[in-house]
């Protein structure tokens, strides 16, 4: 068993992030690992590799990105996400019902006002908190944790043949986390 928490890298420090007080922020690439810092990241190569093994390709993948250190953001694959956890499907499709009345209405007074002209309006729901948990999807309950989500699109209004409107919705979800190692967001892996 292996519990990760920021214990497992180098000691926390408190810096300044984007003018936020933050545990353990620091620009990236300011200082090469030591060997306190090897150690740790080797234990979670394998551990990666063992996840990527049993399935958990996704957690292995972030681990792995993460392990690589280059600094760079790395794309969640939201659809993907959204289809593997269906609970999180229905997490953006809530954000969505929640706000379409409103945005069909909204464009339908627009279309209006516009003599029947067709019309694009800019949608977006408000960022959304989302927990997976490990009795859910182990895969992304370890790949992510949580997640901050939205909604983002466009509705659209168009007269039919008849002159009548027809309203649409293209949406994106979209969803993002940090890595943090925050004391209070540990995680116990059990290794076979």
């Amino acid at each position: 068993m292996v519990v990760v928490t920021r214990e497992s890298g180098a000691e926390a420090r408190v810096g300044v992030r984007e003018g936020v007080l933050c545990q353990g922020c620091r620009p990236h690439g300011v200082e090469e690992p030591g060997a306190e810092e090897r150690r740790p990241r080797e234990k979670m190569n394998l551990i990666a590799e063992a996840a990527d093994g049993k399935g958990d390709n996704d957690a292995a993948r972030h681990m792995a990105h993460y392990l690589g250190n280059s600094g760079t953001d790395m794309d969640l694959p939201v659809d993907k996400t959204m289809s593997d956890v269906p609970g999180f499907d229905a997490h953006i499709e809530d954000g969505i019902r929640e706000h379409q009345a409103a945005w069909r209405d909204d464009a339908l007074a627009e279309f209006r006002r516009n003599g029947g002209q067709p019309v694009s309006m800019p949608v977006e729901t408000g960022n959304r908190d989302f927990r997976f948990t490990p009795d859910v999807d182990n895969n992304w309950f370890y790949a992510v944790g949580s997640t901050r989500s939205n909604v983002t699109g466009v509705v659209t209004v168009v007269p039919d043949e008849n002159g009548q409107p027809k309203v649409g919705l293209d949406y994106q979800a979209n969803a993002w986390d940090r890595y943090n190692w925050d004391k209070s967001k540990g995680v116990t892996i059990d290794l076979p």
